[in-house]
């Protein structure tokens, strides 16, 4: 993991912590880009949400995607520090579904 991607992941987990909460989203492509550091989402739709997501947990970072971008997301960007999760790009509120399990809210 970049130090960059460190630093800035003790960043929101520290705010976790002042602000009480378990989990922080970003799913917009300036704050995705922001908290990895730099990875774009390149399919421009001209609206948020992005397709590709960041979350950041207390234990865990978190990246969240359709099957469609994994593949290149691994190959161009790389998840440095982050774990992929990749979800079927048909599935309506896939992405939501699968931040609101990893955030612990989907048990």
């Amino acid at each position: 993991m970049s130090r960059e991607v460190a630093a800035k992941l003790a960043r929101v987990r520290g705010w976790l912590d002042e602000a009480g909460y378990d989990a922080a989203l970003f799913d917009t492509a300036p704050g995705v880009a922001w908290v990895t550091a730099g990875l774009e989402d390149r399919v421009v739709r001209n609206e948020e949400p992005a397709l590709v997501w960041a979350l950041v947990t207390r234990s865990g970072a978190h990246l969240i995607t359709t099957n469609i971008e994994a593949p290149r997301i691994v190959a161009e960007e790389g998840t440095d520090g982050f774990k992929l999760t990749a979800v079927p790009w048909y599935r309506p509120g896939g992405l939501a579904e699968v931040a609101e399990r990893l955030a612990g809210g989907g048990r």
